[in-house]
């Protein structure tokens, strides 16, 4: 599912930030206890905009 989804319309980045705004957006997904010897957590990023940040959620198993 993606924020589509939740909203019924289009994303627009404009709704989020401002053109003066340096925001960035990363994800960091957790994985159960039971992930050993692996690592409990990853992250991607980072993205410039919210656009590509949801892209990126679409992408993960």
């Amino acid at each position: 599912m993606n924020y589509q989804y939740f909203s019924q319309g289009n994303i627009d980045d404009t709704n989020y930030v401002s053109e003066n705004a340096n925001s960035i957006y990363g994800i960091v997904v957790y994985q159960a206890a039971d992930c050993l010897p692996h690592l409990s957590s990853d992250t991607f990023g980072p993205f410039p905009s919210p656009t590509k940040l949801l892209n990126a959620i679409d992408r993960l198993e």
